[in-house]
């Protein structure tokens, strides 16, 4: 359990299992208990993590980066580092990583499972980049009809852009494939 703000905290993510497997089965945000350690109560539905959770804890992530003092509430916001803290306190300082994880989970058709599913597979020693690639070609969907690598599937995706671009500005500006192939 983890102390937020002196009077509460989240689920420990070990005890939150059967949620997690409850939200993969039905395709559903995962529910995170909370509790208060000052009033002394419990509430074991306190709210779910899902696609907002996860992108909304990215870009409080990101604008954690330049501006420290953010005026963000935990449930929401911070829910992607409170669950880190329970369950990879070993990775809770980098918010680069914890980027990244927010990041790849947002390719997966459930985003709050994927969360915890990504944080459980880091290595000690992963950084960002390398958890990002091999997420991108050892993990697929189907996409098109056809079963392939994110990485496949990014690429056709901005092949595509490129292609709308294209016809919708009538020209292709000068180095945009490069920069896309380089990204």
């Amino acid at each position: 359990m983890r102390d937020c703000h002196g009077k509460g905290g989240i689920s420990n993510g070990n005890n939150n299992l059967s949620d997690i497997e409850t939200a993969r089965i039905n395709d559903a945000a995962v529910n995170i208990g909370i509790y208060d350690f000052t009033l002394q109560w419990a509430l074991s539905k306190g709210f779910k993590f899902g696609y907002t959770c996860v992108i909304e804890g990215m870009a409080h992530l990101v604008q954690s980066l330049f501006n420290s003092e953010l005026p963000h509430s935990e449930v929401l916001y911070q829910a992607a580092q409170l669950i880190c803290n329970e369950i990879r306190p070993d990775i809770r300082e980098n918010k680069k990583l914890l980027i990244s994880i927010c990041y790849i989970a947002l390719f997966f058709d459930n985003p709050g499972v994927a969360f915890f599913d990504i944080l459980r597979s880091v290595d000690q020693d992963e950084h960002g980049i390398s958890l990002f690639q091999r997420y991108m070609t050892q993990y697929g969907r189907t996409f098109n009809g056809v079963q392939m690598p994110h990485a496949k599937m990014m690429q056709i995706l901005m092949d595509d852009f490129i292609e709308r671009l294209d016809d919708l500005l009538g020209y292709r500006p000068v180095h945009l494939k490069e920069v896309i192939d380089n990204c």
